[in-house]
């Protein structure tokens, strides 16, 4: 039943929207395409485990879709001694997000130009995670500066990603806020590969970043240019 709806959706699958993207309507392609990396590594994961070759295609589109419903929260807080209106216009600067981002992930930024950030961008970069090529697209939902705005995974590794960015301003400071609500594909083993790699992936990638913010606002004067030595 899952493998003929696919199938139905396959010519219009480049052309879905992020409400398509967020109710499953993909085709068996773009399924393929969204969670090969995925599907890489967990066959690697069953490999291992049986001693022989892994084999990328060894998954079916019903099995890829697994159990889409758990859904995984990432929240973290920081509190930065700098006004809001400083510490949000840094972060919606997409040109600072490289800074932000361990450099073992090689993350670049595929959009040309510079890049307006409103209701409606939309940002496409390529990282690398365990050296598996992985490119990302993703949509400001959300749009209220200066104390909020959120982003949305429209093409990517996950079956859903959303993080939204909190600023509230406090005395001379200013409390962030980053709460990411993701879901995995590929059921059971999504859940296996979330314990075994995912979730600590992104501690390690939140711990780089909490470091970042420190060394660009608390080691510079209010205002000073962006970068990090």
């Amino acid at each position: 039943m899952v493998r003929d709806f696919l199938n139905r959706n396959r010519t219009n699958d480049r052309k879905s929207s992020i409400n398509h993207v967020l109710a499953g309507s993909l085709s068996a392609t773009a399924v393929q395409d969204r969670w090969r990396p995925w599907l890489l590594w967990a066959n690697r994961l069953i490999a291992f485990g049986r001693h022989r070759p892994y084999r990328i295609h060894a998954f079916t589109s019903r099995q890829m879709m697994g159990n889409a419903m758990s859904m995984y929260r990432l929240i973290r807080e920081q509190i930065i001694a700098r006004p809001v209106e400083e510490v949000f216009r840094f972060f919606a600067d997409a040109s600072n997000l490289k800074m932000l981002i361990p450099p073992r992930l090689r993350f670049q930024i595929l959009t040309p130009g510079d890049i307006e950030m409103r209701g409606g961008t939309i940002i496409q970069y390529a990282l690398r995670i365990h050296g598996v090529p992985i490119r990302w697209m993703a949509t400001i939902t959300e749009w209220n500066p200066p104390f909020e705005f959120v982003d949305t995974q429209l093409q990517g590794p996950y079956l859903f990603w959303q993080h939204r960015h909190t600023f509230e301003p406090l005395d001379k400071a200013t409390r962030m806020i980053d709460e990411v609500n993701y879901r995995l594909p590929l059921g059971w083993i999504g859940q296996a590969m979330h314990s075994l790699l995912i979730r600590d992936d992104l501690e390690t990638i939140f711990n780089y970043r909490k470091r970042a913010v420190i060394r660009q606002f608390e080691t510079r004067p209010p205002n000073a240019p962006v970068g990090l030595d």
